[in-house]
């Protein structure tokens, strides 16, 4: 069930919340503005290095599109999304960051391409590995989420 979540909540939603707990990739957005992908250092089940993860954040074909309803706003969070598998969670705030204002949680079942769509329109793509919490943080003058695109290539 979809609730919201004020901000002095977000530094408990996940743990840890330090930025050297994850692995990130830098990339850039549909209209050019950098975002980072990454995931839990401790959530690792691949020797994965982190050039693997930017190798597979791209748009790829043959996926399936999901318009949300409801938006996933700043602010809320889901601990039992149904009809987006791999999707189970996700995590939705306006963090406190110098360089990235929000941050996305997602959990994911099993390894599949993703793609997110704010309301700028704009979008940030990554591909989760393997089942576990992925993050993307990014910046957006719209950030809610109101698509995803679901490729399991």
């Amino acid at each position: 069930m979809s609730r919201d979540i004020d901000i002095a909540q977000a530094d408990q939603l996940s743990a840890p919340t330090s930025d050297a707990d994850y692995h990130w990739v830098e990339g850039m957005s549909k209209n050019g503005k950098p975002f980072r992908i990454g995931h839990l250092k401790t959530n690792c089940k691949h020797s994965a290095e982190t050039s693997e993860l930017a190798s597979g954040a791209a748009l790829i074909d043959g996926k399936t599109n999901y318009r949300l309803d409801p938006v996933w706003a700043v602010g809320s969070e889901n601990d039992n999304v149904t009809g987006l598998s791999p999707i189970t969670k996700y995590k939705l705030w306006k963090r406190d960051g110098w360089i990235y204002t929000y941050r996305l949680e997602v959990y994911c079942e099993r390894a599949v391409s993703l793609v997110f769509y704010d309301g700028e329109p704009d979008y940030y793509s990554k591909t989760a590995l393997w089942e576990g919490w992925w993050t993307l943080d990014y910046n957006s003058t719209s950030p809610n989420i109101l698509e995803v695109d679901i490729s399991n290539d």
